[in-house]
């Protein structure tokens, strides 16, 4: 038996958000990309290569 997760306020919040990038360039979801910049940079990560370090750390998680 599968459960399905509800989505959180968080996430219903950013998937209003408009994605401008090509379609051929979108491997992420626009609110995956801001809320993983979000909490890295709670967690005081500071430039694109911290958070990318972070976010494969944070994989299971995540």
């Amino acid at each position: 038996m599968s459960t399905k997760i509800k989505p959180s306020s968080f996430v219903q919040f950013l998937s209003i958000l408009l994605d401008l990038r090509k379609l051929r360039n979108q491997f992420y979801s626009l609110g995956d990309i801001v809320s993983i910049a979000i909490f890295a940079a709670f967690c005081d990560y500071e430039d694109w290569e911290d958070v990318s370090f972070w976010t494969q750390d944070q994989l299971p998680w995540l």
